[in-house]
Formats: structure tokens, sequence, C-alpha cells
């Protein structure tokens, strides 16, 4: 099937639709006859560096996931260092009163 929708379609074909985004990919929805929006698998928005619930993956360490995210996109990488100081063992702290 085509991955673009004409609106009036979308509408009355939407279950078929979110199963064309979940089976192959971006489907595009028209608006008098031009391009409005894109529907995404949760998957493949997830995926995408802009996506704004972008969370971190089960056992990926969080600097992985920072880069995934797209804040190195931005150019904090220059600014902002977040590798681990291997010679950093901790500190004692006193919990007492």
């Amino acid at each position: 099937m085509s991955n673009t929708w004409q609106l009036q379609n979308a509408k009355t074909k939407l279950g078929a639709m979110i199963d064309c985004a979940n089976d192959d990919g971006a489907q595009v929805l028209t608006v008098r006859g031009e391009a409005a929006v894109v529907v995404l698998s949760a998957d493949d928005y997830e995926d995408t560096p802009e996506s704004p619930t972008l969370h971190q993956r089960p056992g990926e360490a969080m600097l992985d996931w920072l880069k995934r995210s797209g804040v190195w996109a931005v150019g904090l990488d220059d600014e902002l260092d977040l590798e681990r100081d291997p010679t950093d063992v901790g500190r004692d702290v006193d919990l007492s009163d």
C-alpha cells in the first residue's frame, strides 16, 4: 500500500494507516494535496533524536543515551565533559547528626 494518505481517507481508515506505519514505516497524511503530518510507529518515533520521550534503554550507559538523544548535536560535547575520572574512587561522607 502507498505511504501517502489523504485526510478524508485517513479518517475512515485510521486503523489501517496505523498498521501500515507499524509494518511499512512512515505514513504521510496530506491535506488539500500538501503533506501535513507524518505518522510513525512508536518504535520509529522513539529512535528519532528529536523524540522528547526518548528514554534510556535497559543497560544503556547514561553517556551513550545522551549521545543518542541528540545532546551532542547541539554542541554540548564541547562544553560538557561527562567522561568518568578512573582515579576518583569516591569519598567518605559523614551521615551522623
